[in-house]
């Protein structure tokens, strides 16, 4: 009763004539609604804001609802997808997102489990300048004002694979025990993240090798599903902690802390039937080898400022790590011949960044500066003698100068140029090399729902320095491993073309170029070999090689009631080169997924289907695999969604064969390598039981002086 007298209210207040301070008597020539009826009105607001830079998402009523986790909310935005039992989020099937938090750097995993409740506002940017123009997209989640709570998560989730497919009477295949712990006060923001992860994988390859120059052959013998060539364990803990602060809306700081310590073993174990000139008759030899890797420490933290002035935009970082851990390897063959190799190996890097941004009055102009320097070092020893053995630095500093132009809100245009300056420093060695930086944006939304997006950027990746050296050793009695000190960075140039339809469809073209593809390269090399003859032997190493890409994808997604369906498929063409050798490769997957919600009961349950021939090229080598995997999911909710019970089965069912087949050309090796792991998932089981608990609420300040005596 209380509504209906508060709008009769307001119905008398609007109608009656109301004579206020100023105001002359209503007269007959005045506009007047005496007399008329007054009709409904119904004011719409949209919830989401279009700005030049970004889009901002208010969070509604309607997308909190039956949402458990901040990336449910997400999920429901146009191109997000989050699949509650899998736990993946992606943005039109990629998952290369960055997210922050009031501007503040944070790690997904940190984030992704966090209740809704304390944000407010999610900004989206889908083509992110300055240092984060390496992802896909960027969001960042804005914290009510003066908020006060909790969120706690906690779940164990394990893996048990069917009797046999990791090796006899190794069904366990995986384990996760997983914490987080969030705490705001107005201010203050505490964060803690722990995982503690333990893991068993077998799989099985076969390969039959020709060294023409050694009139050597060598054919693998396979074996039984239940005894894999390959076996894989680790176990290890995970863990970062964080403690942010606003000074106010505009000024923000971050510190950062994480860790891990993981062990690790790999074991290889074949039968080969070896066929050489120096035997009369095909003779059974069997190779082991195997590798242990104990972590002595792994660390890194940062220390991150986010700050606003007018319209200026400004940020700085500093990122330091070093880790540090005992390698043991060994390679043996049955016929006396036995390599170890134990060695100490430590990593490290020193990183900064400085980002500015100037917006100007109108909106229109959007201006950034972004400067990077990262000191990289990597450096390993011979455990037993202390002898180094490789000690390799990176020196990069990289410029980028970004200007912005949004004419309206349906259009936007960016063009964005820098360099790239790599110093490589092995031994005496000293090699510089700069690279440039383009990266071009075109985007309209002729609606809502229809748009067109093009992109064109040049990203430059570092080769890896255990690559970067002079150094070089045997891994077999035929095969030596060559670092190239004169390894240059390889700039990737990409270009896309995105239609969006009706916000269901959108179809990706792609195509991408390297002139400076990393790849391995195999070469003939002469000399004494680790079995004491002289004679020829392998060489492999990392070379600059020529790499094109042409890419195809269509993807759509609807919502019908309870039910959500996407589907994606994914053609394309790789090809690459160096020195007269070459190989291209057609690629074709796809996904299907059928999501259903019961959200008053719970209840959700999602079946996912992937294909793929995941086909890969390198100028002497490509590889094809046909492979699929049938997955349903069920989920139950209990004590209000504060307790998740999650069951995961993988349906022995395939319409792929699981074939992986891979060829390999050169002068001093040729191998065909053959393997179908494809039936390992078969009646896998997943069981995941996780619990939340969140509470919170935005806390009204009051200044007692503000109100008054009276």
């Amino acid at each position: 009763m209380k509504q209906y007298r508060i709008i009769i209210f307001l119905l008398l207040a609007i109608t009656a004539p109301v004579k206020g301070w100023g105001q002359t008597e209503v007269g007959e020539s005045m506009d007047t609604i005496a007399g008329k009826e007054l009709k409904e009105v119904v004011v719409e607001q949209e919830n989401i804001v279009h700005k030049g830079t970004h889009d901002e998402v208010m969070i509604t009523p309607a997308m909190r609802k039956h949402a458990k986790n901040i990336s449910q909310v997400i999920g429901k935005l146009v191109g997000f997808q989050y699949d509650p039992i899998g736990q993946s989020l992606t943005y039109m099937g990629k998952a290369n997102i960055k997210i922050l938090v009031d501007s503040v750097d944070k790690q997904i995993n940190q984030v992704k489990q966090l209740g809704h409740q304390r944000f407010s506002r999610v900004d989206i940017i889908y083509n992110p300048t300055g240092k984060y123009q390496e992802y896909d997209i960027l969001i960042n989640l804005h914290t009510k004002k003066n908020y006060v709570g909790f969120d706690m998560y906690a779940q164990e989730q394990d893996f048990i694979m069917p009797s046999g497919r990791n090796g006899k009477g190794k069904d366990f295949a995986y384990w996760e025990n997983t914490g987080l712990f969030n705490y705001m006060n107005n201010k203050w923001t505490f964060s803690a993240y722990a995982q503690n992860v333990w893991q068993r994988n077998g799989s099985s390859k076969y390969s039959q090798k020709e060294y023409p120059l050694n009139d050597l052959y060598e054919t693998a013998i396979e074996q039984p599903r239940t005894s894999p060539t390959d076996f894989n364990t680790s176990k290890g803990v995970y863990g970062n902690i964080s403690v942010d602060y606003r000074f106010n809306d505009r000024h923000a700081i971050s510190v950062i802390a994480n860790f891990k310590n993981i062990k690790s073993t790999q074991r290889r174990y074949e039968e080969v039937l070896t066929q050489s000139p120096i035997h009369e008759k095909p003779y059974l030899e069997t190779h082991l080898s195997s590798q242990k890797t104990f972590p002595i420490y792994d660390y890194w933290s940062g220390v991150y400022y986010n700050g606003r002035n007018g319209l200026w935009n400004y940020s700085a970082m500093v990122n330091i790590s070093d880790g540090k851990a005992k390698d043991y390897s060994q390679n043996s063959r049955s016929g006396g011949f036995e390599l170890p190799d134990n060695r100490i190996t430590r990593g490290n890097y020193q990183a900064g960044d400085i980002d500015v941004t100037r917006n100007t009055a109108n909106g229109k102009w959007l201006f950034n500066f972004n400067y990077r320097i990262i000191n990289n070092r990597y450096k390993s020893y011979r455990l037993e003698t202390g002898d180094i053995l490789t000690d390799s630095r990176q020196f990069t500093n990289r410029a980028t100068l970004t200007a912005s132009y949004y004419p309206a809100t349906n259009w936007s245009m960016k063009i964005s140029g820098g360099l790239q300056t790599t110093r490589y420093s092995t031994g005496s060695f000293n090699d510089t090399k700069i690279t440039p930086r383009v990266d071009i944006s075109l985007s309209h939304n002729f609606t809502r729902k229809n748009w067109i997006r093009f992109y064109y950027n040049t990203n430059v990746n570092n080769p890896f320095l255990g690559n970067v050296t002079d150094y070089g050793q045997f891994t077999d009695s035929l095969m030596f491993e060559q670092g190239n000190r004169h390894l240059k960075p390889s700039p990737k140039h990409s270009a896309t073309l995105m239609f969006g339809l009706l916000n269901i469809i959108r179809i990706h073209a792609n195509y991408g170029i390297s002139p400076r593809q990393l790849s391995p390269i195999y070469s003939a090399g002469y000399g004494e070999r680790p079995d004491g003859i002289t004679g020829n032997y392998v060489i492999n190493r990392m070379m600059n090689t020529r790499w094109q890409y042409w890419g195809f994808r269509i993807e759509a997604n609807k919502g019908f009631g309870n039910w959500f369906a996407a589907a994606t498929c994914d053609i394309s063409k790789e090809y690459a080169s160096f020195n007269g050798s070459s190989n291209s490769r057609w690629v074709c997957e796809g996904d299907l997924m059928c999501v259903f919600n019961a959200p008053k009961a719970g209840f959700s349950s999602i079946i996912v289907y992937n294909i793929g021939n995941g086909a890969s090229v390198t100028p002497q080598a490509y590889s094809t695999e046909y492979a699929d995997r049938f997955r349903v999911s069920v989920q139950k909710s209990f004590l209000q969604g504060k307790i998740d019970l999650s069951l995961s089965y993988w349906i022995p069912i395939h319409l792929m064969s699981g074939n992986s087949k891979q060829w390999l050309h050169s002068l001093p090796l040729n191998t065909y390598t053959w393997s179908n792991n494809q039936f390992r998932e078969d009646n896998k089981i997943m069981l995941r039981l996780s619990y939340r608990l969140n509470k919170g609420a935005t806390v009204r300040k009051i200044n007692i002086e503000e109100m008054g005596t009276d």
